[in-house]
């Protein structure tokens, strides 16, 4: 049985003290988003793989569930506090994980769908200005096309590279209305699935799955959705694709009691580090499952020759 949400606990969630963002997109200050973490997996070959995730309160975790196929719990790392994937990283701390858990409805044939997983970790975080849990978008909660949203990832920097990003980058994209969503990807878009995206140029790539969409209410911060998906990197006109915060909600609580927002928006969202340790970057993939669904997309769009679903980065 799920914990009840304490009123404490939503006077901590959501908030970004040091993040005085308003629009545009760059490298992120750090504290910027306190909930930002990294997870590095690995499977059953020694391969390890990056994505994203955000904290949803003292010992969980949420991400994709497509970041967690085939990938062995007690080897995945969660990184929280990050700022750089090489140092320094005064504010940074590792934890250990005891267990995952992803939507048993998950599907990994074409559009990803329930595409969400909770990470447990080994023991709790002690919160900071650099280390704070996210809101999270109640049930019914409704967003407005064109609401401007933010992202943040360490993923690649521009379709077809070999690195990911040293340094968390941060970008504002707004939400597309899900019936241009469909038109412009040409795919029939889960109800469960929202999307968002520039016109081009900037966008999520491979290594950003799992991580927060957020949008801001007031002083707090309330996340929307999960990244699951792109059609390419930032390419222009091709929103991308994420979880639907809002949607799992009963799911969420079943397994955590993470921060509900106190009421919906409407319209408008242990070891210690080491300083020496480098998160791989020699990745064999920088994200799950990228040429299943390469070949997944190739048979389903009508004309997918230069478009293939592609797991996040930011793109500048």
């Amino acid at each position: 049985m799920p914990l009840p949400i304490s009123a404490e606990f939503l006077k901590l969630c959501g908030r970004a003290g040091l993040n005085s963002r308003i629009v545009g997109g760059a490298l992120s200050n750090p504290g910027n988003w306190p909930w930002q973490v990294y997870v590095q997996t690995t499977d059953a070959r020694g391969i390890s793989y990056a994505c994203g995730g955000s904290l949803i309160s003292k010992q969980w975790v949420m991400t994709a569930a497509h970041c967690l196929i085939d990938r062995i719990a007690n080897l995945t790392k969660v990184y929280l506090g990050l700022q750089t994937l090489s140092g320094p990283n005064p504010n940074a701390v590792v934890k250990d994980v005891v267990s995952a858990v992803t939507h048993p409805q998950f599907n990994s044939s074409g559009v990803l769908d329930h595409d969400i997983a909770v990470i447990k970790m080994a023991d709790t975080v002690t919160y900071s200005s650099y280390i704070q849990p996210v809101c999270l978008a109640k049930s019914n909660s409704t967003i407005d096309s064109g609401q401007s949203s933010w992202v943040a990832g360490w993923g690649l920097l521009q379709q077809g590279g070999s690195s990911l990003s040293n340094t968390l980058q941060e970008l504002c994209v707004p939400v597309v209305e899900d019936a241009d969503c469909s038109s412009l990807l040409r795919l029939n878009i889960p109800k469960n699935i929202l999307c968002a995206g520039s016109v081009g140029g900037e966008g999520i790539c491979q290594g950003d799955s799992g991580g927060a969409l957020v949008v801001k209410q007031g002083t707090t911060w309330i996340q929307t959705g999960i990244v699951s998906g792109s059609v390419g990197c930032a390419l222009q006109d091709k929103p991308a694709l994420y979880a639907e915060v809002a949607e799992f909600q009963a799911w969420i609580q079943g397994h955590e009691w993470g921060a509900s927002c106190p009421h919906s928006f409407v319209g408008a969202f242990k070891l210690q580090f080491d300083m020496s340790w480098t998160p791989v970057d020699d990745l064999e993939k920088k994200d799950a499952e990228l040429a299943i669904m390469d070949k997944l997309l190739s048979q389903q769009m009508a004309s997918p020759s230069s478009a293939a679903l592609n797991f996040k980065g930011l793109t500048e």
